[in-house]
């Protein structure tokens, strides 16, 4: 199987003073893919307005179900299912041994797609309001500019 071939972009902190343009939600793009735990609609206004095509959105179905309808109308949402969250519990688990912990998403991405190559950034930054305003985040971004790395590879 070959590897998605990414080039190193940069490191971008915020929160931090002298970093005041926001890497995350000011970036005008043709397709957005968000990959993130904790969400708050303001940002995902500000995202969903700055993607021309499509907006796709992946978080867990507590904080899905928290957002308007109306928010989530203009885009693809998807969660984890409870069975994945709850796997630990359920009586065939694997080692049915000790306390079961629930399987929660932790992890941070960010798709911005445009015609020429698509920006990923990870890192510590949710979709939230506090992520945005007032949290020291860092994100690592990498481009790719191969199919393999887009959103939706033709």
């Amino acid at each position: 199987m070959k590897g998605i071939s990414l080039t190193w972009k940069s490191f971008l902190p915020m929160g931090i003073p002298g970093y005041n343009d926001h890497p995350i939600t000011n970036r005008k793009v043709r397709d957005t893919l968000v990959l993130s735990p904790f969400l708050h609609e303001s940002t995902l206004r500000r995202l969903q307005a700055n993607t021309e095509r499509e907006f796709n959105l992946f978080s867990e179905s507590r904080e899905l179900e928290r957002l308007p309808t109306k928010i989530l109308q203009g885009m693809h949402s998807h969660h984890l299912s409870d069975m994945i969250v709850e796997g630990e519990q359920m009586t065939n688990a694997e080692d049915g041994a000790g306390d079961f912990q629930q399987q929660h998403l932790y992890a941070k991405l960010f798709l911005f797609e445009s015609k020429e190559e698509t920006s990923w950034m990870l890192g510590s930054a949710n979709a939230t309001k506090a992520a945005e305003e007032r949290n020291v985040e860092f994100m690592l971004e990498m481009r790719g500019k191969s199919p393999s790395t887009r959103i939706c590879p033709a």
